[in-house]
């Protein structure tokens, strides 16, 4: 799968035209929905910010995006690097310095 397929995907699924602020979790949702993406990517979440109420942690504001293996797929990474508009898809460790920060705070790995 290259970037085209993403792409392509993007433009079916609740973001298409948008840069999917907010809207991670439901990128993620309908590109699984994909017969190529279902099976073969995992859902992955980073907690960017959480409160603490009494002995509870609770996540404020999380992203989500797919991988599989050391592939990411991120179909709203233009909310946090502009020039990503489309999305992020791609080897891990090409991942651009802002993006490389959301990922890291990844609660799956």
């Amino acid at each position: 799968m290259n970037r085209d397929f993403w792409i392509s995907l993007r433009e079916n699924t609740r973001v298409r035209g948008k840069i999917g602020k907010g809207q991670c979790l439901e990128w993620c949702m309908d590109a699984l929905q994909h017969q190529e993406v279902a099976g073969n990517f995992q859902l992955h979440m980073a907690v960017l910010e959480e409160i603490q109420i009494d002995q509870y942690a609770l996540s404020v504001l999380v992203h989500y995006w797919l991988k599989k293996g050391d592939y990411l797929a991120d179909g709203t990474a233009g909310q946090y690097d502009p020039e990503y508009p489309e999305g992020y898809y791609g080897p891990s460790d090409a991942v651009p310095a802002v993006l490389r920060e959301v990922y890291a705070l990844n609660k799956r790995d």
